[in-house]
C-alpha cells in the first residue's frame, strides 16, 4: 500500500512488455493530473482517457487475462 504507481509499474515492466503492454504514457499523464499544480489541459483529459480505454480494450481481448475493475473514469476522479 505504500508503493507509488511508478514503483509498481517498473516492478511490473518486464512482464508487461512481454504481453505488448504499456502503462507509462497513463501513469505519466495520471500523475500530471493528480499532482501539477496546472493539472492537464482538455486535450490531456482526452488523451488519458484514450489511452486508458485503449489499454482496457486491449488486456480485455488479451488471451485469458481477467478484466481489471477500473475504467478511464477512476483515473480521472478529482
Amino acid at each position: 500500500s505504500a508503493e507509488t504507481v511508478r514503483s509498481w509499474l517498473n516492478r511490473l515492466e518486464p512482464a508487461l512488455a512481454a504481453a505488448g503492454r504499456n502503462l507509462s504514457e497513463i501513469v505519466e499523464l495520471h500523475y500530471r493530473y493528480r499532482f501539477d499544480p496546472r493539472g492537464l489541459s482538455v486535450e490531456d483529459r482526452a488523451q488519458l482517457h484514450r489511452a486508458v480505454e485503449r489499454w482496457l480494450e486491449e488486456w480485455k481481448t488479451s488471451e485469458g487475462a481477467p478484466m481489471p475493475a477500473v475504467g478511464a473514469s477512476h483515473f480521472l476522479q478529482g
